[in-house]
């Protein structure tokens, strides 16, 4: 089984007019990471997931965005395993505001103004007062439009209800590492960067609740390091408690931080301002598994931090070398494969051999929302994870209400191939789209994060 593998990047400073043109110094920066990171993926076994932590355009413009798409996707088929599809997250950073859209707007900067000048014990309540009222809650999430609409190309766009995205990540156990992407820029300001004026962001405790559960694993990921944060005690007391790894971008500075039980990640730049001291381009490359020890559970998690040599102008290994920490985790208790002695049903191999029955049908699946056509990528795998990530007898109820159980062909079969079949039925019977449903509403009713948009309508 082999470990999830993650390419974490962040302030990429995409620039209208500038980035992808002959005036553009970075393009070659940009080269040498592709040609690096596609290297290292291969030695690592191919990577699950591309991870931006922040600030993926300069200046919040429709074109940035544009390019950014394109190149976070050319990046993603460079660095893929050949067996499994990839995903692309980002949360959004400062430089993913239109202030456009607040400058010169009385209400927005009234609202801005109002919710950084809050007692930190009463910024949810303001906030919660802002998003109940529709015109306000427009005023305060308009300048992340653009934003969002490239996010959600992605399928982790930041919206209001909830303030975060989450997808799903299957370890080689058969548990979750559930990906929470945090957004920091509520209330973001050109004047964060001020000694008076930067602990004035807040996440807010709608972002920082997590429900214990079995068999998950938090990863959170945020632009803005803890210490931009007013609500930061609060914040930290929820990480600390719940998020096993957390990523951070914002901050051109790469560091691997141990925090009691878990690991604090700073990405550093893929494009630092040319002008700042220490200019030193970097990335890292993330490897997540879990390890048992004398009857002990262990999150072990590699870094692999990437840094720009300017002699040899190229990516190389920093001379800090790989980091690597084991993590505690409770004893696992599974869900999924209650009743069923000696199987692991939830694992990367089970997903990508029923992906193999039913690909390309299940992946680039389109489905149309306000009026604009957006991509969701790799809707196979989220079906497919989400299907068998629930309990056993969820799966069952499920395969039986779909009609996809053939009692004698299914006689004796192995899991990954019943499971494959019943997927490729679901398929050849025209019901991913009553499929996607059943398994989110399993979702909506034991509490948990589901999706509202449904990527198979009329498939």
């Amino acid at each position: 089984m082999k470990s999830r593998t993650l390419l974490h990047l962040s302030d990429i400073h995409f620039k209208y007019r500038t980035s992808n043109t002959n005036y553009d110094l970075d393009d070659v920066i940009r080269h040498e990471l592709e040609r690096d990171a596609t290297t290292k993926s291969a030695e690592l076994g191919g990577t699950d997931a591309v991870i931006v932590c922040g600030d993926v355009a300069f200046g919040a413009v429709e074109q940035e965005y544009d390019i950014a798409y394109e190149w976070l996707q050319k990046l993603g088929d460079k660095v893929k395993s050949p067996d499994r599809p990839i995903q692309i997250w980002t949360v959004p950073g400062n430089h993913d505001i239109d202030w456009k859209k607040i400058e010169g707007n009385r209400n927005a900067e009234r609202l801005r103004s109002q919710l950084r000048d809050s007692d930190v014990k009463d910024f949810n309540r303001e906030l919660r007062k802002t998003l109940d009222d529709l015109n306000d809650r427009q005023t305060l999430l308009d300048p992340l439009e653009q934003y969002n609409i490239f996010a959600n190309k992605l399928g982790c766009a930041s919206g209001a209800d909830p303030l975060y995205w989450e997808q799903p990540l299957l370890l080689n156990d058969g548990s979750t590492l559930r990906v929470r992407g945090l957004n920091s820029t509520i209330i973001s300001a050109r004047a964060d960067d001020d000694q008076q004026e930067k602990t004035k962001l807040v996440l807010s405790s709608y972002q920082t609740k997590f429900f214990r559960e079995d068999d998950i694993v938090f990863m959170t990921v945020c632009h803005h390091p803890l210490d931009w944060l007013k609500d930061r005690n609060d914040v930290d007391d929820w990480l600390n408690q719940h998020a096993r790894i957390q990523l951070f971008g914002h901050r051109h500075i790469q560091r691997v931080t141990p925090i009691h039980d878990n690991l604090r990640i700073a990405s550093g730049a893929v494009h630092p301002v040319r002008e700042e001291p220490g200019w030193e381009p970097r990335y890292n490359f993330i490897s997540i598994d879990v390890r048992f020890e004398q009857n002990r559970r262990w999150l072990h998690v590699e870094v692999h931090p990437r840094i720009w040599n300017d002699t040899s102008k190229q990516f190389v290994a920093d001379n800090l070398g790989v980091q690597s920490r084991d993590l505690p985790l409770p004893a696992r208790q599974p869900s999924s494969t209650a009743g069923r002695s000696g199987s692991e049903l939830t694992n990367t191999e089970t997903v990508a051999s029923v992906l193999s029955a039913i690909e390309p049908d299940l992946l680039d699946v389109q489905y149309v929302q306000s009026g604009a056509e957006v991509r969701i990528l790799n809707a196979g795998q989220r079906l497919t994870s989400r299907y068998l990530s629930l309990p056993h007898n969820l799966q069952m109820e499920i395969a039986k209400k779909l009609g996809l159980q053939e009692e004698e062909e299914d006689k004796d079969l192995a899991d990954t191939e019943l499971y494959r079949r019943y997927f490729k039925r679901a398929k050849d019977k025209r019901l991913l789209e009553q499929f996607w449903s059943e398994v989110e509403i399993q979702y909506a009713q034991r509490g948990e994060e589901h999706f509202e948009e449904n990527p198979f309508v009329g498939r």
